[in-house]
């Protein structure tokens, strides 16, 4: 059984709807989803049709008591609008490498100099990890900036006085001894000290015994990861649905000093917020750009002196309308009617425990 409210009677509209092209597709129009594109325009035209979007607007106000219809069935829109929102993601790859800082260990047995010269930090080679993985602080030794010196917790002797005897060799110890008379007493006496063995010195621990450190250049290197997202449009309406109905229509690595970004103020001002997220010691390693489109028709309306907008998202021509297309007296006697009917339940429940 057909819908009667298909074959409401529909005064046609004098409004010529319009076409509105981005940027984006004349800059990247060759690398634009051709599919996408082709398939966009001609939901826009399909759209444009103007019995066909007027019948989809009646549809809506006449879905529910509480929109506003009258807004709808007796007015013109002053304009009609298809166009591509586009949502921008920039994942960045960051490296940052830190100043070189110096790390000492016991010399090697055997140990021998290597005569290759010093590397920048950024210079060295670190291990190969996947795009885009994230890497944690890991140090990395610089090759050929190693040097011995003289370890300073010993001075270069390889031994320390020991702690416990303080040089002695030995130390004082209570000794228990009876007494003829059965008793006991304690005495101090002279034990040779266990630590040092006698001699009075330990080795040091530091060096090994060797009087000598290796010191070494290190520095930390890490690896990080960020996405960063804007919509073009920020008064498009609905971001949650045209999330939901966008796809991709361009995937591919950039160089974010790519002049052609900077014709595009919503993506020009991202990519200049996701550089300056970098570090002073960090290097962009690589970065990836996602375009993400919804077709989208806006209709609006001039209601009480004020442009008032209904938006058609996506394929599954999904119908947004601002506040200004809602029967609000409507809305507040139906919440009104249902507060009264919960009071009433409430108070039975009372008096019937």
């Amino acid at each position: 059984m057909s819908d009667p409210r298909e074959h409401t009677p529909i005064q046609p509209w004098t409004t010529q709807p319009e076409w509105q092209s981005h940027a984006i597709e004349s800059l990247l129009a060759a690398e634009l989803d051709s599919k996408y594109m082709a398939r966009s325009q001609a939901r826009g035209l399909a759209v444009h049709r103007t019995d066909s979007l007027q019948r989809m607007l009646v549809r809506w106000a006449k879905s529910s008591t509480f929109h506003n219809g009258q807004a709808i069935l007796q007015r013109e829109p002053v304009h009609v609008i298809s166009r591509n929102v586009y949502q921008f993601d920039v994942r960045v790859s960051t490296e940052v490498r830190s100043e070189p800082h110096a790390k000492r260990i016991p010399l090697p047995q055997r140990y021998r100099p290597s005569d290759e010269e010093a590397q920048d930090v950024w210079e060295v080679s670190v291990p190969e990890t996947p795009r885009y993985a994230p890497v944690k602080q890991t140090p990395i030794r610089i090759p050929g900036a190693t040097q011995v010196v003289v370890c300073e917790d010993c001075d270069g002797q390889g031994e320390l006085l020991c702690a416990d005897c303080t040089g002695r060799g030995v130390v004082e110890r209570p000794v228990k001894t009876r007494t003829a008379d059965g008793g006991m007493t304690v005495q101090n006496q002279d034990r040779a000290c266990a630590p040092c063995q006698g001699s009075g010195m330990i080795a040091c621990r530091r060096c090994n015994a060797r009087g000598e450190l290796l010191e070494e250049q290190m520095f930390l290197w890490s690896r990080t990861t960020q996405t960063h997202h804007t919509v073009d449009d920020p008064t498009a309406p609905n971001p949650r649905l045209l999330s939901q109905h966008a796809q991709v229509v361009y995937r591919d690595t950039v160089h974010l000093d790519d002049p052609r970004w900077q014709q595009i103020p919503a993506l020009a001002e991202l990519i200049s917020h996701a550089t300056a997220a970098h570090t002073h010691n960090g290097i962009v390693l690589d970065a990836e750009l996602t375009i993400r489109a919804t077709p989208l028709t806006d209709v609006v309306y001039t209601i009480g002196g004020r442009n008032r907008t209904i938006a058609v998202i996506g394929y599954g021509n999904v119908v947004v309308a601002d506040r200004g297309f809602y029967n609000w007296q409507r809305i507040g006697i139906g919440l009104l009617c249902a507060l009264i009917v919960t009071a009433g339940i409430v108070l039975v429940f009372f008096f019937l425990r």
